[in-house]
């Protein structure tokens, strides 16, 4: 799997590395979400900064916003960050928060991992 998933008080980060395709973030999306965990985490943060290539459709991105959206029914507090400095990775994070927007989780996009770090204090 190309990712580490590192868990703290209040979150979870995922460092994705390497290449990645849609199913593959589809299925960190399933691990978070059969976690006891998950129900109390207030943010996760998905980051795409160590990427070398990434496999996405409009149509894996629809699959992994519809199964977040049934998430956020057990989890509505959840904020997301996604992280990337990669201009089609932002065309679909774009997307996917499209997608999103008949949830209430806070979704964001940051282009360096600084930006994230600001972000997190405000919301931990």
């Amino acid at each position: 799997m190309p990712y580490k998933a590192n868990w703290v008080k209040k979150g979870v980060e995922w460092i994705f590395h390497g290449h990645v395709t849609g199913e593959e973030i589809l299925t960190a999306c399933m691990n978070i979400y059969g976690d006891s965990r998950f129900d109390g985490l207030s943010y996760k943060i998905v980051d795409f900064m160590d990427v070398e290539g990434i496999q996405l459709t409009e149509e894996s991105v629809k699959k992994i916003a519809y199964f977040d959206m049934a998430a956020a029914k057990t989890n509505p507090t959840l904020n997301v960050a996604i992280v990337s400095n990669d201009d089609v990775l932002e065309s679909y994070s774009g997307l996917y928060a499209a997608y999103m927007t008949e949830t209430t989780w806070d979704i964001q996009f940051f282009v360096d991992r600084e930006s994230v770090s600001a972000w997190q204090q405000t919301i931990s």
